[in-house]
């Protein structure tokens, strides 16, 4: 029987007579239905699942990974990477895999004296028929109005061999200050309506004048010795490309290869480094030859080359003159134009005198073996027992060297010297001698970077009016490690 209503409940689905027949064809009966039974993954659809996302998180944590290890090794990947291209294209044009007249070398700048500025590149072949020119001009609106443009006349090349030949010419003269374009053409002279094509162009910056418009910074990035240290050489370069402003000069103390007849190491150990963050094709060469790069017939192929094997030039109207001699040469000429030089209006007259020289006068590290048993001690003796005489009584500001192969600044009667040869060498950490004038010895890969400005003399707290000042820093692949100011009039 059903259970017994209370007098107040009142009548519900749940209260019928479920014995009655059905009132519907499909009748719900909630009481006697079985209950439905839910769909339940089974233990391989499980498996699957996990696995699926297992995977899922291995390949998200790998990609992670990868991520942070390039980010962890971005420089060394980059290095390498770079070092392999430099050295697959010299073997691809090696081997004829390149297209004739293609560029093998990206120009280089090297300075001549103060009106003109040397170009030199190379092809690989195929451009015997064609005239190859040298266009150039003031970029406009970069001299207040001055005009200053030319084109050279066709550029014939020396040809090493079957894959190189190699292109010089001179362009100028560079009379005003400013930002000036050059841009190398060829033409088939077979096919003269032929549209000319472009081999390269770019922009550098030429400071014959002292500017009127601003007073910014000349900028002087100078290395030394990279011979036989790609790795290194290229991290120096893409680091002063990286963390300076662009340089207006390179100074290059020499040393740019190990063997200088060694073609390979032209392209790979001084052209490709140089080019690679656009240094070498912006910013012209103040260039010393060194033991190493010298060439005793003085034809210097792939750097500067001129009658004079010494010369000097000055930038922001004579305010700096720089004097570039060349210790290969023990000669009573070179003596005599020092002599000349050094006596000149141009510069007694310039604010700042700075001699650039291969073999510095006061060597304090070497290999001991060749210094003490092979002469090499003689080597350069000329530039300690003749120059230092008249850079003395010439009040030179500084002397720039490189050949040992570390870092070296100091003062001896009145004259600084600085030795800047860390840009890739093996490092000389042995010490052979001792001249007790050096503040500041550093056995690291370095560069200098040296900044030339007419400023504001407020040193005493009050202002003095406009002098010229250079400042003076050196940096290894970490930072900066050394510093100084010197002030015109030889005040420190």
């Amino acid at each position: 029987m059903p259970p017994p209503k209370h007098p107040l409940h009142l009548a519900t689905v749940f209260d019928k007579d479920h014995s009655s027949p059905p009132t519907s064809p499909h009748p719900l009966d909630l009481y006697n239905s079985p209950s439905p039974k839910l769909p339940f993954p089974s233990h391989r659809f499980l498996t699957s699942v996990f696995s699926r996302r297992r995977r899922r998180l291995n390949l998200s944590t790998l990609v992670l990974l990868c991520l942070f290890l390039l980010w962890l090794f971005y420089d060394l990947i980059h290095l390498w990477v770079t070092i392999l291209s430099y050295k697959l294209t010299n073997t691809l044009f090696d081997d004829g895999w390149i297209p004739c007249g293609s560029l093998r070398k990206q120009p280089i700048l090297f300075v001549v004296d103060t009106h003109n500025v040397q170009v030199v590149w190379e092809v690989n072949c195929g451009l015997q028929n064609h005239d190859v020119r040298v266009a150039w001009g003031l970029v406009a609106d970069s001299t207040g109005g001055h005009q200053g443009h030319g084109t050279t006349s066709n550029v014939n090349p020396v040809v090493l061999d079957d894959h190189h030949q190699v292109y010089k010419t001179v362009i100028g003269p560079l009379h005003y200050t400013g930002n000036y374009t050059y841009t190398i053409t060829v033409s088939d002279r077979d096919k003269p309506a032929k549209a000319l094509r472009i081999l390269a162009s770019h922009t550098f910056a030429w400071h014959p004048l002292e500017s009127v418009r601003d007073h910014s910074p000349i900028r002087v990035v100078a290395i030394a010795d990279n011979q036989f240290g790609l790795k290194t050489f290229t991290r120096i370069t893409r680091a002063i490309a990286t963390r300076h402003p662009p340089p207006d000069l390179l100074l290059h103390a020499g040393d740019a290869v190990q063997n200088y007849p060694n073609l390979q190491q032209w392209q790979t150990d001084l052209y490709a480094p140089l080019t690679r963050y656009n240094l070498g094709q912006r910013a012209p060469i103040i260039y010393a030859h060194g033991n190493h790069d010298f060439d005793p017939t003085l034809e210097y192929h792939y750097t500067r080359h001129t009658d004079d094997p010494w010369f000097a030039f000055s930038l922001a109207s004579n305010a700096i003159r720089f004097i570039v001699l060349d210790s290969n040469l023990d000669s009573p000429e070179q003596d005599a134009w020092l002599r000349t030089e050094l006596a000149s209006p141009a510069s007694t007259t310039a604010r700042f005198r700075v001699v650039v020289v291969h073999i510095p006068p006061f060597i304090e590290f070497w290999d001991p073996e060749p210094w003490f048993d092979h002469g090499e001690s003689e080597w350069g003796r000329f530039v300690r027992d003749r120059f230092v005489p008249l850079f003395e009584a010439a009040a030179v500001d500084l002397v720039v060297s490189g050949h040992q192969h570390n870092y070296e600044r100091g003062e001896k009667n009145g004259v600084r010297y600085a030795i800047v040869g860390g840009a890739g060498g093996q490092l000389d950490l042995e010490r052979v001698a001792e001249w007790s004038m050096y503040d500041k010895v550093v056995t690291r890969f370095h560069y200098v970077v040296m900044e030339f400005a007419k400023v504001e003399d407020d040193r005493e707290g009050e202002r003095l009016g406009e002098k010229w000042r250079m400042k003076w820093e050196m940096w290894d692949l970490k930072g900066k490690v050394d510093e100084f100011v010197v002030w015109e009039g030889r005040e420190g």
